[in-house]
């Protein structure tokens, strides 16, 4: 995920101004000028705002015609993630794993981070990965090659100690501005960085019959031209008054309003078009493969509801990604082979 210095500069302000409690309600102009006094202008401020809606890290309110702001569960955890990762950076490859409609064979997402070291670059192009929209190096590989790009990549990470000291911000900050790149536009610079979410999704089939309508209303996130919205009317007479509360609190839509405080109408959320896209694709394995030490490593995975709980060696964490398996290079190997071959005939299936 892209982090620029404007972001984090906002991700700061917000978590001081709330004290990092989800749900308090604060003033956006605060926010807004705690953003402004470290360089940038209020257009930049209020966009990155409003990003954090549109990510469902936070949420728009009004009270007694004051426009504010409050920190969402999302929002706690993705400060939360992103700095218990940053010092893990270099010592960790992400990858979406995804059987492929040819026979044996997997589609692989790689996730991309600014502070890899070169190996891990120079493996991506030898095992002719492609650039992918977001940051990322895709292709569709045979198992066995999957099973040897894991490999080749767990030698090029780097060795972390046991005990990893968590970041802050302000860390996550520097590290921006020490080694990310000058984007012009927001008049900074940016890196990016992976680390795990964790999104709750509807579980009633009848919910999900109204979401593929929703998303037929909304299709057009954004970013595509503009995104489309929907009347509270139009929404509550879809949805009824208690799916559409759940639907807000799942965070795929979000309310807009005027400038006087008045709610407009209703726009899908980047989160919203997330877990849609997860539920049309089918299932996935998301998994981090970590370097703890010289020849040990820890494989995490997803443990996402529509995923089988992947058996021993993994046992169920109360960290996320929740089910880990620890142990040297080949067993965290053999853990993926066999991950994989108890999947080989969901390809004949894949989407």
């Amino acid at each position: 995920m892209q982090f620029s210095t404007l972001t984090l500069q906002s991700l700061i302000a917000i978590e001081d101004i709330t004290e990092g409690t989800v749900g308090k309600f604060v003033p956006w102009d605060k926010v807004r000028q705690s953003i402004v006094d470290c360089g940038f202008s209020l257009k930049q401020a209020d966009g990155e705002l409003d990003r954090f809606c549109y990510g469902f890290e936070c949420q728009e309110k009004h009270d007694d015609g004051q426009r504010g702001l409050v920190l969402t569960a999302v929002g706690r955890m993705f400060i939360d993630t992103l700095t218990a990762e940053a010092p893990r950076q270099d010592s960790q490859l992400a990858a979406l794993l995804r059987p492929a409609r040819r026979k044996d064979h997997w589609n692989i997402i790689v996730q991309e981070s600014t502070f890899w070291p070169k190996a891990m670059y120079d493996l991506v192009q030898k095992f002719k990965l492609r650039k992918g929209p977001a940051r990322d190096f895709l292709k569709c590989l045979s198992r066995v090659d999957v099973i040897d790009f894991l490999s080749a990549q767990s030698k090029a990470l780097t060795n972390k100690p046991k005990e990893d000291k968590k970041a802050t911000l302000s860390d996550c900050l520097q590290m921006v501005k020490t080694h990310g790149k000058y984007w012009a536009t927001v008049g900074g610079k940016y890196s990016w960085f992976v680390f795990s979410q964790r999104f709750e999704m509807p579980t009633k089939n009848q919910d999900w019959e109204k979401y593929e309508q929703l998303v037929k209303i909304l299709i057009r996130p954004p970013e595509w031209g503009g995104g489309k919205t929907i009347l509270p009317t139009t929404l509550t007479e879809l949805l009824g008054t208690e799916r559409q509360e759940r639907f807000l609190q799942f965070g795929i839509v979000r309310p807009i309003y005027t400038p006087e405080g008045q709610l407009r109408h209703y726009q899908m959320t980047a989160l919203g078009y997330l877990m849609w896209e997860r539920r049309c694709k089918g299932p996935i394995y998301e998994l981090v493969l970590r370097r703890l030490a010289n020849d040990h490593y820890s494989l995490s995975l997803c443990s996402a509801s529509d995923l089988p709980n992947p058996g021993k060696p993994f046992s169920k964490q109360n960290s996320f990604p929740s089910w880990e398996f620890t142990g040297a290079k080949d067993d965290i190997l053999d853990s993926v082979k066999n991950l994989l071959a108890q999947n080989k005939n969901q390809s004949e299936l894949a989407i």
